[in-house]
């Protein structure tokens, strides 16, 4: 998914700074495009929810993959032809405005000023775009690394999700291949990322959800707030669902993560001392279950090079029930929280 006015927008900011982006950043043609009537549907149903809103970012990226799935979204590869594109963004919009006004008694969005808009970047999102899946199979075939990032979580994730409170995409490992078009065979590494503690922005039920002083504590202190709204929630973390999640104790190996990171952001402290000259040790303490997938990488701090990496993925592998500790040393300065938390 594509928003050509935020991109636009990130784009600047980094060209500012003297980044050369159109010669980094490359796009598909088969990427679908969000536009002005996206959000616009996207805003209007959470406000005729009310109380049962989902609580999406409110950016349109929902009714644009229902676009995609209903095969009459726009996509990167229609700005090469401006004339078929305003054609199809009338019927589109005539279909979408159709909805906004009838049924939710919203504003229609003009159409004019979105082909005026999108056509105003047209030039420069078409001169980006190369084959991207034959790109990446050259670069397979040299022998080249590629990394993939990921996006949210797998509780997220359309179909292994806590639905209806998902995104609308796949956003598990296996969308690597769907989304790349790279073959799933060639995928050989999944590092998976684990939260030392589970948080969720939006609606949504979630058992281990803390309603008391400790999950504002864990919420202020990581800094748990919504990318968009500034909403937020923090909680325990849900072992069952990491558990699933790493596909451990069942066939669906949902996410297969080859290596978890761990991220704690010191607030899973349960003891420190002081030593001499530049470093502090703390303990941190996980409980884990002999099925889960090894342990490899532990962060301690939110800064990135505050990373510590196990001697081996079998320290990891510890008995049913048994406590992982784990000792790091960070630089003097970072002082832990007065705060103990444990997780069973």
């Amino acid at each position: 998914m594509l928003s050509p006015a935020a991109l636009m927008k990130e784009m600047k900011e980094l060209e500012d700074r003297g980044i050369p982006v159109r010669e980094r950043l490359l796009l598909s043609e088969a990427c679908p495009l969000i536009l002005d009537y996206h959000v616009a549907l996207d805003n209007a149903r959470e406000k005729a929810r009310g109380a049962k809103a989902i609580g999406t970012t409110g950016r349109g990226i929902g009714p644009a993959y229902e676009d995609k799935v209903a095969r009459r979204g726009l996509r990167v590869g229609d700005l090469f032809d401006k004339e078929t594109f305003a054609e199809k963004l009338k019927e589109v919009m005539e279909y979408h405005n159709f909805q906004l006004v009838n049924y939710y008694k919203a504003e229609a969005v003009d159409y004019q000023k979105v082909l005026d808009d999108t056509m105003a970047v047209a030039d420069i999102l078409t001169s980006m775009v190369v084959d991207v899946s034959d790109l990446l199979d050259q670069a397979r075939q040299r022998g080249d690394f590629v990394m993939f990032e990921g996006a949210q979580g797998t509780l997220l994730d359309i179909d292994h999700g806590t639905y209806p409170y998902v995104t609308s995409s796949n956003t598990t490992a296996g969308g690597v291949a769907t989304g790349s078009g790279l073959g799933p065979r060639y995928v050989d590494y999944v590092l998976g990322i684990l939260k030392a503690y589970s948080t969720r922005v939006g609606a949504g039920p979630f058992p281990t959800e803390l309603f008391d002083e400790t999950g504002e504590f864990l919420c202020k202190q990581g800094n748990e707030f919504g990318a968009t709204y500034g909403s937020s929630s923090s909680y325990r973390l849900a072992g069952h669902r990491c558990r699933s999640s790493c596909g451990t104790g069942t066939l669906l190996d949902i996410d297969h993560g080859t290596y978890p990171y761990v991220t704690s952001s010191n607030t899973l402290l349960v003891a420190w001392r002081p030593v001499p000259a530049w470093a502090r040790v703390m303990l941190i303490t996980f409980w884990v279950s002999s099925k889960l997938t090894p342990l490899v990488w532990v962060q301690v701090h939110s800064r990135l090079n505050c990373l510590m990496k196990l001697a081996s993925s079998s320290a990891s592998r510890v008995t049913n029930s048994a406590q992982l500790r784990v000792v790091v040393v960070v630089p003097a300065g970072w002082t832990p929280l007065p705060f103990v938390v444990r997780y069973s």
